[in-house]
């Protein structure tokens, strides 16, 4: 596909999206379409890594397996900081209950009708916010905390920079930042889960000491090493 293909398919999908009804419900074939979204951080994100990032947090919650609580399973809850078009919120455990944060119009709504059935079900809820609002007067104890907290901060992204309220954090690059403000909204024995670019300058170390958590799991898709995301999965003891 051309550029001018790709330039031509966002604003179809951008005419499309914006005037809908925020109750509008999308069909099979219109939201196949909107996943055609290049805009999105999510956009290269491959399906390999993702899956391979759920198999493991499968692993870790006995809500998500066989041997939960057979008659009503306690949902896992799950917070994604930038969750793009919902492409890594799509294939999430059913037992997840999911909140999507978003700075993206467009993404967001693509992300929502991916998600609109979880949505009817109550089991996703959807923002416009980034975490770092959470930060803009003080440092706050009283947000919500969940199982597992999702970030993806790409290279670019500078919101934080002038809304959270120390110049400290503020200095920190985005794949740090969201590290160490994220962990703040994982509970005890939770995940945090840093999908990145690769970058052979990462510091994980520098990470467990800004997050308070522990490096547990590093993954890659290895048919697109370089190409697309790497993953890294922490834990909070």
């Amino acid at each position: 596909m051309d550029l001018k293909e790709v330039v031509d398919i966002n604003e179809r999908i951008e005419n499309m999206v914006k005037p809908l009804p925020e109750n509008y419900y999308a069909t099979k074939e219109e939201i196949s379409f909107f996943k055609r979204y290049h805009k999105c951080d999510d956009f290269i994100l491959s399906y390999a890594l993702i899956n391979d990032i759920w198999e493991i947090l499968k692993g870790e919650f006995i809500n998500y397996s066989d041997e939960g609580d057979k008659q009503v399973p306690s949902p896992v809850s799950v917070l994604h900081t930038n969750s793009g078009a919902g492409k890594f919120l799509d294939v999430a455990p059913e037992n997840s209950v999911i909140t999507s944060f978003n700075k993206n119009y467009v993404c967001k709504r693509v992300c929502d009708f991916v998600c609109q059935d979880r949505n009817e079900k109550g089991m996703y809820y959807s923002y416009d916010r980034d975490i770092s609002q959470y930060f803009a007067l003080c440092n706050t104890n009283s947000s919500k905390k969940y199982n597992i907290v999702v970030t993806q901060p790409n290279e670019d992204m500078d919101f934080y920079k002038s809304i959270d309220f120390s110049k400290e954090m503020g200095d920190l690059s985005p794949v740090e930042y969201y590290v160490a403000r994220g962990a703040h909204f994982v509970n005890e024995n939770g995940y945090l889960v840093l999908i990145y670019t690769p970058n052979k300058d990462l510091n994980i170390k520098e990470l467990e000491n800004l997050s308070g958590m522990k490096m547990v799991y590093e993954l890659q898709d290895n048919d697109l090493e370089y190409l697309s995301y790497e993953a890294i999965i922490f834990k909070k003891y």
